[in-house]
């Protein structure tokens, strides 16, 4: 049996001593270089090219002709329009706008104790639009005789309670002497004519009125509640400090402030607490009010409270009355209306010439006191 032969393969050539040195060099050289620039770049480019998908891929071109120009700092972004539904296929009728979505279920419904950042859209400018809100957020109707004739027995109550004190029984007695001590000490008599204490009530329309302003005019929290929460007729007897009021006139600028410490003090035997204070308002008012604090029970909504109500006393003088009785109508529109700050500079009006002619006579007065007391 013959055996194929097997075929040896052909040597390799020869490479010379020179040539393997060269070779050799060149391997090391290119070592300790590290690899040429651009040839990561470009076998990276290569494996991306031959890589599965790579066809599906969009050129850079094509990305930033796609992609959003960016927007210039300060440029308005250009607004979102909502869509209106579109009409049934075949409809005749015009595409219907899309509404807001409904209230979800157990949310808060209004009254007193709702907070209104989220749900009052229009501040109230004046008393209807207040008496409209009131009802709709408050849960009161300023119509509703109910709520006005309570009103009108928790103020017979008060007026009584006041009347039948013993500091009120004597207060005739008290301002008598009193006018005898002025008059000893200074020449002249203290009040005009002979002084006494008739109660006011403050009307139930007013108590609107000032409602009005604490919760929503001076309420620096709106539309949140203000400090102690909303006014509202159970509680206004004891959050208004004037529902019970009285005046008395006094001839000179020094006698307001000796009349009420006198009052005071008399306050002060009889068991009861009382305060005073001086006022003088940028808008011409110069008065002293003193308060005198008395307990009742008020008839609420659903039951009776004993509350604080207080006795507002006002002590002004004769020029600063006359002229009150003859601007207060200025004096009330302003105070429910926002504030006019360039009220000073509208000098053709009577608000300007009323309010400047108080400023005028408060000089005028402690010029009187002053002639007064200097005799010689």
């Amino acid at each position: 049996m013959s055996r194929a032969k097997r075929s040896i393969p052909a040597p390799p050539p020869k490479i010379s001593k020179e040539r393997a040195r060269s070779t050799a060099a060149k391997q090391r050289s290119e070592k300790s270089q590290g690899p040429r620039p651009g040839a990561a770049r470009r076998r990276s480019e290569t494996v991306r090219e031959s890589s599965p998908g790579a066809a599906r891929r969009r050129s850079p071109e094509a990305v930033r002709e796609s992609s959003p120009k960016p927007t210039r700092r300060g440029s308005p972004k250009p607004a979102r329009e909502s869509s209106p539904e579109p009409a049934p296929p075949g409809s005749s009728e015009p595409a219907r706008e899309s509404s807001p979505e409904p209230t979800p279920p157990g949310s808060p419904e209004p009254g007193p104790n709702l907070t209104l950042a989220t749900s009052t859209a229009h501040k109230p400018q004046n008393i209807d639009e207040y008496k409209q809100w009131a009802q709709e957020w408050l849960g009161v109707d300023f119509a509703d005789r109910l709520i006005e004739s309570r009103h009108a027995a928790n103020a017979a109550v008060i007026d009584d309670i006041v009347q039948a004190s013993q500091w009120y029984q004597k207060s005739e007695e008290k301002l008598a002497a009193l006018n005898n001590e002025y008059k000893t000490a200074s020449g002249e008599t203290l009040f005009m004519g002979q002084p006494s204490l008739i109660l006011h009530k403050k009307p139930y329309t007013s108590m609107i009125d000032k409602s009005f302003r604490m919760n929503v005019v001076d309420n620096t929290n709106y539309p949140e509640a203000p400090e102690n929460g909303w006014v509202v007729p159970d509680n206004w007897f004891g959050r208004m400090n004037d529902t019970i009021r009285t005046t008395l006139v006094c001839r000179f600028l020094d006698a307001p402030d000796y009349t009420c410490q006198a009052i005071q003090q008399h306050a002060f035997e009889c068991g009861l607490s009382a305060h005073y204070a001086p006022r003088g308002r940028d808008e011409g008012y110069y008065s002293h009010h003193l308060y005198i604090t008395f307990w009742a029970n008020i008839l609420t909504t659903d039951s009776s409270v004993e509350q604080s109500v207080d006795l507002e006393i006002q002590v002004t003088t004769q020029l600063q009355d006359i002229l009150k009785n003859l601007t207060h109508r200025y004096y009330s529109q302003d105070r429910s209306a926002p504030s006019n700050k360039n009220w000073k500079w509208e000098f053709r009006t009577n608000r300007f010439r009323a309010r400047f002619l108080s400023h005028s006579l408060h000089l005028l007065e402690a010029l009187i006191v002053d002639v007064r007391d200097n005799k010689s």
